[in-house]
């Protein structure tokens, strides 16, 4: 359901968006094509968010990830990276955007 409202607002605001179920289609996603951004969940299926953000970065050291989560970081246990950035859940529509831009516009 938040991958859906996340993809329904971002394409609303005119961003291209490819929405996947799990990490390891995302991973496939971003062998076939480049990202200027991942927004991810943190605890999924499969793995873990910062793991994916992890192996996608094996091929763009610099891409922007935005992490969701009803946990904190600290929670978690893992560090934010210099191009990361954590939204909370429950997410709203306009805090999506505005974190999506400011990554997108850092």
């Amino acid at each position: 359901m938040v991958r859906d409202l996340a993809r329904d607002v971002l394409e609303g605001l005119g961003y291209a968006v490819t929405a996947v179920d799990r990490p390891s289609k995302a991973i496939a996603a971003a062998a076939a094509a480049r990202f200027d951004l991942v927004v991810t969940d943190v605890v999924m299926p499969e793995m873990m968010g910062d793991a994916v953000a992890t192996r996608l970065r094996t091929a763009d050291p610099d891409l922007r990830v935005e992490f969701m989560s009803g946990y904190t970081a600290r929670a978690l246990d893992f560090e934010l990276g210099p191009h990361d950035s954590m939204l909370h859940k429950p997410v709203r529509p306009r805090d999506l955007a505005a974190t999506v831009r400011a990554a997108l516009d850092s």
